[in-house]
């Protein structure tokens, strides 16, 4: 996939498709795309805040597989990613019944394609319940609104490693190096083939949570509301 414009900033690295949309949409729906760690959302916030965009965050909490999960991944990986799918459906059906611009952490395709699909390809779920999964999955997704614009935040495992240990929770201690880059590498091509769909952003992850940074989180909203705004036009602060 071949991104026509790129840009350096210094709080991240821009690739945007210039062409205007020729119907641009009466509601934006903008995602939040990245592994664990990598600041999705936190941006997500941020971008709901500065942007009027009403946010909906992923209720990762919420699963009461997580924990099991991470310490036993083969027994766990199908009932947490039916669980997950489950509670993305209903966010997605809150989003989509909303009057106002969007911004979503995370979309119900990643779970699927990326987490699930890994899991699979690691052992964890076998082939009859990725199968049950899958067919569940490709039941629901074609009434899920795709976004008008995926933001892609990239990392290195050394950072999502580090940004993991930092913020201390207790179901991610146990996650392994090995795991997060194949899921890296599921990332990277499932960008690539949801780029033939919709508009991409990716950007450089950054460490924008500590002390002084936090400013280089709004100086990157402002960044993707202006390179946004000329592809898309439409008003912002609505």
């Amino acid at each position: 996939m071949n991104f026509p414009t790129s840009r350096q900033t210094g709080r991240g690295d821009f690739y945007v498709d210039p062409r205007p949309l020729a119907d641009p949409p009466a509601r934006v729906t903008i995602s939040v795309a990245g592994n664990i760690g990598s600041g999705k959302t936190t941006l997500t916030q941020r971008i709901g805040e500065l942007l009027t965009f009403k946010a909906f965050l992923e209720p990762v909490a919420a699963n009461p597989y997580l924990e099991d999960f991470y310490l036993e991944p083969r027994r766990w990986s199908f009932p947490l990613q039916v669980v997950f799918l489950s509670q993305k459906l209903k966010l997605m059906q809150e989003l989509q019944a909303s009057p106002h611009h969007r911004v979503l952490d995370r979309t119900l395709q990643e779970d699927a394609e990326i987490f699930a699909a890994t899991q699979f390809q690691a052992g964890y779920m076998d082939e009859r319940d990725w199968q049950a999964y899958w067919d569940l999955y490709q039941a629901v997704e074609p009434s899920i609104l795709l976004p008008d614009l995926v933001l892609y935040l990239q990392a290195d495992v050394d950072f999502l490693l580090y940004r993991i240990r930092r913020r201390e929770r207790a179901a991610e201690k146990p996650l392994a190096q090995d795991y997060l880059e194949r899921l890296n590498q599921a990332y990277d091509r499932w960008i690539e083939s949801i780029a033939g769909r919709t508009r991409v952003l990716k950007i450089r992850a950054l460490d924008y949570e500590s002390g002084p940074d936090w400013k280089r989180l709004d100086f990157l909203v402002r960044d993707i509301e202006r390179m946004l705004a000329r592809t898309i036009p439409f008003h912002f602060g609505k």
